[in-house]
């Protein structure tokens, strides 16, 4: 009898700690995106979840069978691991370089735990809208009342600019789709301020990824949801338009000085003006390391020279007059493929392309889905690889850790709850 209270005890005990992870899990996953770039140590959101999926791992025991897309989508992340392991161990590059990466390694538990959790999904979409919320808020604290340049949170204006950009994104397909009233409109100001952080950001290369997507939603949603998505496009292109006027001394000299950036880099009359006045503005210094990045490039195509290696490489090039001295000691070139394919060959190109480009196939399959949260969650974790595939083209998207651990996170957690979806509708299915 004795033994019979102490097991019930125990299992009570288990269920009770197995309550509070869950909801501590819970808050983490709303927490999360806006912490990450509004608070210095909004990280840290991400490694308690990841204490909390460890534990209630542990707690649960056994899981389902994994399915054969998430086999394929744990084995990408852990390749892009284990790509610069290897270019780690090649290149005797300091142990500090796996730091970022390991983001896509200790996102995995987080993503075991909450791939039973369906109850998370409208939490995530909570989430999402107070991410973007914050970040426009204290864009404009830091703009209008700090009198900064360029807002940029708690972090790198560039990360930060990216971070927002993907943020409305994301809250615009809610905005879109969204059946509740409340909600829509919830997700509309989540949208106007996070293109608001976006653009106070100063971040051209979110900018640009901002309008891509957008248009590429349109295509997308549009024909399926017109009068909604028109108005709802209109309405935030006309919100914005009085975003920019707030900005607009910062948003025009932004795009003046890539144009002219540009201009001057292809001009024939650089070829007589010193190197200072040629390499002076940001676009300028982006376009001599592109093609510096290509001819390092060329000369390791397989595995690259490891991260740290590139300034090394480039001043050879600089020594025999293929590139300007002046864009030496920048570290990386300034754009993700580009600096990849330097760091870690074709090998590493083709990792960075698979962890981009196989959500948005995988989610390919659910866009269509009568159910709700199937659609959302899909469209969801399409765009989010979308803007960090096309802000790539720009710069680094995955060469800080505040970017990394937002992508490798939040699509760990989108990923993990559309299968919670799917496992709630077959088990539902077959009780009927």
């Amino acid at each position: 009898m004795t033994l019979f209270k102490s097991n019930t005890g125990r299992l009570h005990n288990q269920i009770y700690l197995s309550v509070i992870v869950s909801y501590f899990s819970m808050a983490l996953v709303v927490i999360f995106p806006g912490a990450l770039i509004i608070v210095s140590s909004g990280g840290h959101a991400a490694l308690y979840l990841l204490l909390f999926s460890i534990i209630g791992l542990w707690l649960q025991g056994k899981s389902n069978r994994l399915a054969r897309g998430e086999r394929i989508f744990i084995i990408l992340f852990i390749t892009y691991f284990l790509i610069h392991i290897l270019s780690f161990w090649l290149f005797d590059i300091s142990i500090n370089e796996l730091d970022t990466p390991s983001r896509f390694l200790l996102a995995l538990p987080i993503y075991f735990y909450l791939r039973n959790k369906a109850e998370f999904i409208s939490w995530l979409y909570v989430g999402l809208i107070f991410g973007a919320i914050g970040a426009g808020l204290i864009s404009m604290y830091q703009f209008g009342v700090e009198d900064l340049g360029r807002a940029s949170g708690s972090i790198e204006p560039g990360r930060f600019g990216l971070i927002s950009s993907a943020l409305s994104s994301m809250c615009l397909v809610g905005a879109i789709i969204s059946k509740k009233s409340l909600t829509r409109l919830l997700f509309v100001l989540a949208v106007c301020l996070g293109l608001l952080a976006t653009f106070l950001s100063g971040t051209r290369g979110a900018w640009l990824s901002t309008v891509l997507v957008i248009i590429i939603l349109i295509v997308v949603i549009v024909p399926k949801h017109k009068f909604s998505a028109l108005m709802l496009i209109l309405s935030i292109f006309v919100l914005s338009h009085y975003a920019l006027m707030a900005s607009s001394n910062v948003y025009i000299e932004r795009f003046i000085q890539a144009e002219l950036g540009f201009a001057d880099y292809f001009s024939e009359q650089t070829n007589t003006w010193r190197d200072d006045e040629r390499f002076n503005s940001s676009v300028g210094v982006r376009l001599e390391l592109y093609k510096g990045a290509y001819r390092v490039a060329k000369r390791g195509p397989i595995i690259g020279f490891g991260e740290g290696n590139f300034d090394v490489n480039l001043e050879k090039l600089a020594n025999d007059g293929k590139v300007s001295r002046l864009v030496l000691n920048y570290g990386h070139a300034h754009q993700e493929y580009l600096t990849t394919l330097v760091e870690q060959g074709l090998v590493g190109l083709i990792s960075l392309l698979s962890i981009f480009i196989y959500p948005i196939i995988f989610f390919k399959k659910y866009l269509k889905s009568s159910n709700h949260d199937l659609k959302l969650l899909s469209l969801i974790g399409s765009v989010l690889p979308l803007n960090y595939m096309l802000f790539s083209f720009t710069s680094g998207s995955l060469d800080h850790q505040s970017s990394t651990l937002f992508y490798a996170l939040m699509t760990v957690v989108i990923f993990s709850l559309l299968h919670a979806k799917l496992m709630q509708i077959s088990l539902k299915s077959s009780k009927e």
